[in-house]
């Protein structure tokens, strides 16, 4: 999966740590970055699954397909 600045892309991981439903959309706004071997990168969330999950940096693959 290719994801880029300006993709729009569903949250698909439910942790404890995380408030996000899977479903959450999200839009990239900085591409994503290895860092310490992790693909990063930055969202703002869209809706209200995120449930006040707060914008930033999540791993890429915490992430399922771009959405169009």
């Amino acid at each position: 999966m290719s994801i880029k600045k300006g993709d729009t892309v569903e949250w698909i991981n439910e942790g404890p740590i995380y408030q996000a439903e899977n479903g959450a959309k999200a839009l990239v706004v900085e591409s994503p970055k290895i860092i310490f071997g992790e693909e990063l990168m930055k969202v703002e969330w869209l809706d209200e699954k995120a449930n006040s999950q707060r914008n930033g940096s999540y791993y890429s693959n915490h992430f399922s397909k771009v959405v169009e």
